[in-house]
């Protein structure tokens, strides 16, 4: 916004040096008058460009550490399979390349594997684990992700090995960032502002 603003501005400057102003208002207005008009509307400018890159720099500031907050989670996760595991291992959780840089541990999607594939992969391996989101659990256009995890459960069983959980609006720039949407009566959804993964040792 604040660089829209300077552009506009540039543009009505290089318009009044080619002309386009009106011509009709041939009568020259008072010089002091004009000076001080010319003043009052720079320090306006310059005003609201700084609001305007004030609130950009908190906005970018709070996605930046929201973000930061929700890698740490992830590779704290991942990075305690790693160290908890063993080379035979695998992991059923979403399909990302970062799940299996950090685990060093082959990732297979659990929300789109059949089940006898599954099972195929579970009894051929030493140990299995199911690694969800919480998001994962929320997100009503999945219910595979919960039918899934009840069909494990039932059929091998699962034991909760570790939880591990962040919440990444702690920072001073999150708070009043929150505070000006709380009072703005815009809700943000948990997903966003609170991460947690939960894993599980499927028992064979």
């Amino acid at each position: 916004p604040a660089l829209l603003i300077l552009s506009g501005l540039g543009f009505s400057k290089m318009c009044d040096r080619l002309g386009i102003e009106a011509e009709n208002n041939k009568a020259k207005p008072n010089k002091t008058g004009l000076s001080a008009f010319k003043t009052i509307k720079i320090i306006l400018i310059i005003l609201l460009v700084v609001i305007l890159l004030i609130l950009t720099v908190i906005i970018s500031l709070d996605i930046i550490q929201k973000r930061e907050a929700r890698i740490e989670c992830l590779k704290e996760t991942f990075i305690w399979i790693r160290e908890n595991s063993g080379e035979d291992d695998i992991i059923l959780s979403g399909r990302q390349l970062c799940y299996e840089y950090y685990s060093q541990r082959k990732v297979y999607p659990v929300l789109t594997t059949p089940h006898n594939k599954l099972e195929k992969l579970i009894s051929t391996h030493n140990n299995t684990y199911l690694v969800i989101h919480e998001s994962q659990r929320n997100q009503s256009f999945r219910p595979y992700m919960s039918d899934t995890e009840q069909w494990l459960n039932e059929t091998y069983g699962l034991t909760h090995l570790k939880t591990f959980e962040t919440y990444p609006q702690l920072s001073l720039t999150s708070k009043i960032l929150t505070n000006i949407k709380n009072k703005c009566g815009v809700s943000q959804s948990p997903a966003i502002i609170y991460h947690r993964w939960d894993v599980y040792r499927i028992q064979q």
